[in-house]
């Protein structure tokens, strides 16, 4: 775990929403050995504004998608991949990053852990400019599960078999 690094960057610092932002992600193998079946994934996240306290379940994720799939990254290697996103037409303003992740047989977990949110690989910051300043969100600081608040970052709560109902909560903000 982290031997891989996947620097990832562009050229634009800022872009507007609804069109496609260019990325260029150097992958590095630091190993002696190469590393097969390897697979490129991105997140975006959109920043959240923290000013009134900690941020527990972390940044919106926006988008996610494997960049490259099954390809070999030889021992000591440098790769670079060229890949673009195309920026949702109506992305809310405000400041994004795009973090990394590699792993290699879809199963090891070489970069970042692609299960959550807040073990991730190298990011890159960049700002959306868009048509809307907020917009339909997912509020994750709200879910509760039977009552109790649920944290993404963590393990989720065990629930007995016996249990005949489990209510689940959230708040979707407009």
């Amino acid at each position: 775990f982290g031997s891989v690094s996947a620097d990832v960057g562009s050229s634009l610092s800022k872009v507007v929403s609804g069109t496609p932002m260019a990325f260029k992600a150097t992958m590095i193998n630091t190993n002696s050995y190469p590393i097969v079946d390897a697979s490129l994934y991105v997140k975006i996240f959109r920043k959240l504004d923290i000013s009134g306290g900690k941020l527990i379940n972390g940044h919106d994720v926006v988008d996610q998608f494997v960049v490259k799939d099954g390809f070999t990254l030889g021992a000591g290697e440098k790769k670079t991949i060229d890949f673009t996103w195309q920026v949702p037409a109506y992305a809310a303003t405000g400041d994004y990053y795009i973090a990394t992740f590699v792993q290699s047989g879809k199963a090891f977990n070489l970069l970042g852990l692609t299960f959550t949110y807040d073990v991730v690989g190298n990011i890159f910051n960049f700002r959306v400019s868009g048509e809307v300043d907020g917009g339909l969100t997912f509020d994750k600081q709200s879910v509760t599960v039977n009552d109790r608040p649920f944290y993404f970052a963590a393990f989720p709560p065990r629930i007995s078999k016996a249990t005949n109902e489990v209510r689940v909560s959230a708040n979707l903000l407009n």
